[in-house]
């Protein structure tokens, strides 16, 4: 099915959009959408040239069809409804395939589906950041991501299997010299709970030497994450009871990165960087202000955590029908520096 031929039929986009958990009413204004962009032959073209391009490799996607799509969020500019919700069709039209993919290699759906609910998600993020005044999706470079086989949701953490940071061999040499690590994203708009991380640390092992034996991941060693969360500053301006302290823990930590932009965009989704002590209503909005007044410095940082795989845990896995890996503690070890 050509790409014009997937925005005639809105059946099909329904129940793509169902499965990614997309909500009524962004579903609706999904399928009201579509007959704009048909009647757009501009458009059309260049979101035919995004979804052909989605699922390409990493070093050879090519963005320039869907700059220009995307809006500030905190811009003035209200885009019309079919142009907010552009981007989500190039998505949409390759769950099929994604679905395929993961039946091939007999990876539970229920995984993909989880992993795909970063669409709505997305659409919240936006929403949040434009004070409510209208919603849509841009993410569309993150979520090739998910369509082609290289992030997964296993309980709370998602992980992409990539390449060890640069400057990572400063925290660990070993880890430096691998081919691949475990990368751990953590997906926004639900509690940080820490024991719904560890069970998600503990899938992941298994759930790579399972599903995909014969390729680097299989044998990665460590998790890396790279996260505004694991910012020492921050860490140690919240309170002792914080789940994000809970979670930075878990890691050692060093390697700074980037700016404090990203914190912001988090602690203060409408207001960004205008936001002022007055709007700090939480214990990480007061953080984040208070940090700021002092002139303390907020930098990504990157963590690792080893990983001990064991091949008798893996073994005992037994992927009921459409369930996540089964959590074990044999597949996980903390650092030195973390607490069980």
């Amino acid at each position: 099915m050509d790409f014009a031929t997937y925005l005639r039929d809105s059946a099909r986009i329904d129940g793509d959009a169902r499965f990614c958990s997309v909500g009524d009413a962004d579903r609706a204004a999904i399928l009201a959408a579509a007959p704009a962009i048909l009647a757009d032959a501009e458009l059309l073209e260049r979101l035919a040239a995004v979804a052909g391009a989605i699922r390409t490799p990493q070093e050879t996607w090519d963005a320039a069809p869907w700059c220009g799509l995307q809006y500030d969020p905190r811009g003035r500019e209200i885009p019309p409804p079919h142009l907010a919700y552009a981007l989500a069709f190039p998505v949409l039209f390759h769950v099929g395939a994604a679905r395929a993919d993961y039946a091939a290699r007999s990876i539970p759906e229920s995984i993909l589906a989880d992993t795909l609910r970063d669409l709505p998600r997305c659409t919240d993020i936006l929403a949040e950041r434009t004070g409510g005044r209208f919603r849509g999706f841009t993410e569309i470079h993150w979520l090739r991501e998910h369509l082609s086989l290289r992030l997964f949701r296993l309980g709370r953490l998602q992980f992409q299997p990539r390449p060890p940071e640069e400057g990572v061999e400063a925290l660990s040499p070993e880890a430096a010299a691998e081919p691949v690590v475990m990368g751990v994203h953590i997906p926004g708009g639900e509690p940080l709970d820490i024991g719904q991380c560890r069970q998600s640390l503990a899938m992941a092992p298994g759930f790579f030497a399972k599903y995909f034996p014969g390729e680097p991941v299989a044998r990665a060693r460590f998790f890396q994450c790279s996260s505004w969360l694991l910012c020492p500053a921050l860490v140690d301006a919240l309170p002792e009871s914080s789940r994000i302290r809970a979670f930075a823990s878990l890691f050692t930590v060093g390697v700074p990165h980037g700016d404090d932009e990203t914190f912001y965009d988090h602690a203060f989704p409408a207001l960004g960087r205008a936001a002022t002590a007055a709007d700090a209503a939480t214990s990480l909005q007061r953080a984040v202000i208070g940090l700021r007044e002092r002139g303390v410095a907020m930098r990504e940082h990157v963590g690792i955590i080893p990983v001990a795989p064991s091949r008798a845990a893996i073994a005992q896995d037994r992927h009921q029908d459409g369930n996540a890996p089964a959590a074990t503690n044999a597949v996980f070890r903390l650092s030195p520096s973390g607490t069980p």
